[in-house]
Formats: C-alpha cells, structure tokens, sequence
C-alpha cells in the first residue's frame, strides 16, 4: 500500500515548482532522503530490527494545491509483515513504523 503525505500550506510551493529556490531542488534532495530513511529504519526506529527491503520508491511533487509526496516499500522479510508470520507483504512506510514498534 503506497503511503502519501500533503503540505497544503507550504508558504514556498511555488518556488519549489519552479525550482528557484536557492539551495537547489528541494524535491530531489527529499526523494534522496525518504530513500535514506527507508534504509535505515533499525537505526533510527528504537527496537527496530533491520528489514530485508526488496523495493523503495519515493516521489515528491508540487500540486495545485500542495507539496505531496508518495512513498511505498517493498519487503520480503519474515517480519516485516503487518502480523509478523506473513512473507512478502507489501505495505506503505507509515504502516511498517505502526507495526514494528508493536502498535
């Protein structure tokens, strides 16, 4: 399940979609990073183990409206399911840090 996230009142929305702001495109530098993260969930989730991650896809956008970006992880891990005895489930990364932590 792919997860989404929208800034609706980003104040420079605009320069972000043209890509004037002055240190560079922030949208790149935000894929680059939900990528990182994605990598490094066991160090930076307490109690976290390492996930065998298959897939990371992280797009971020200027809308209309809003600053959005979508997300999605792939996992073959044998706990990386939702309930923990499923393999290969596929879920979204707000999904993954809901279940691991043990919610």
């Amino acid at each position: 399940m792919p997860s989404e996230s929208a800034d609706r009142k980003h104040p420079n929305r605009w320069l972000i979609a043209a890509d004037a702001l002055a240190k560079g495109n922030v949208l790149v530098c935000a894929e680059l990073a939900g990528i990182q993260a994605a990598k490094q969930t066991g160090s930076l989730i307490p109690l976290c183990h390492p996930l065998s991650l298959t897939g990371i896809a992280v797009q971020c956008t200027v809308e209309q409206d809003a600053v959005v970006a979508r997300s999605e992880v792939k996992c073959a891990d044998r706990t990386g399911g939702r309930d923990g005895s499923a393999d290969r489930r596929q879920y979204g990364p707000a999904d993954g840090v809901r279940h691991v932590q043990g919610r």
